[in-house]
């Protein structure tokens, strides 16, 4: 596991003042070292640009991809187009901490000579996943959800098209509109 992972780590020391730019690609296998994560299927590449300037790094991250996951209404796998760009600063100091804080900062130890991307390049796909994932509506306007599933779903609501029609309130709660409060 840690081998693979290691895979996602910029090496900087050496590196001459400037930019550099590195390759990496997410695909199932790095998703699945995460247990928690909600992707399990997908193909992302990430372009990362290292600028190097005095005692400070900034890396710039580009992810362009595709996840597939279920549809919340429908369960039957849909793409989803994951597209991001943040930037990330690196200092220096005695003692690490790969917390990023409010402005996308970590620090790094002084001894250190490389920073591991992978749990960024998780988190920074895990961001851009849209809280409701539905298929995409159609030319008619309607989901391109799976019509059998719906329609399953729908006879399990135990919602009739008869309740539906009727608006009528259970003569049980109309009694309660009698009750005078002080």
């Amino acid at each position: 596991m840690k081998d693979f992972l290691q895979s996602y780590s910029i090496v900087f020391r050496g590196l001459s003042a400037g930019e550099h730019i590195f390759w990496f690609t997410m695909t199932d296998k790095f998703f699945s070292f995460f247990p928690e994560s909600e992707i399990k299927k997908a193909r992302i590449r990430v372009k990362s640009i290292l600028k190097v300037s005095g005692g400070s790094l900034q890396i710039t991250t580009l992810m362009k991809g595709k996840t597939w996951m279920p549809c919340d209404l429908c369960l039957e796998e849909m793409e989803l187009p994951i597209k991001y760009k943040t930037l990330l600063n690196v200092k220096f100091a005695e003692v690490a901490s790969d917390i990023s804080d409010v402005d996308d900062t970590i620090t790094l130890s002084d001894s250190d000579n490389e920073i591991s991307m992978a749990q960024h390049f998780y988190e920074y796909a895990h961001l851009r996943l849209p809280i409701k994932r539905v298929h995409k509506k159609n030319s008619e306007g309607k989901l391109r959800c799976d019509a059998n599933m719906i329609q399953l779903l729908k006879s399990y609501s135990g919602e009739t098209s008869a309740q539906k029609d009727s608006q009528s309130v259970d003569p049980r709660w109309e009694q309660l509109k009698n009750i005078k409060l002080n």
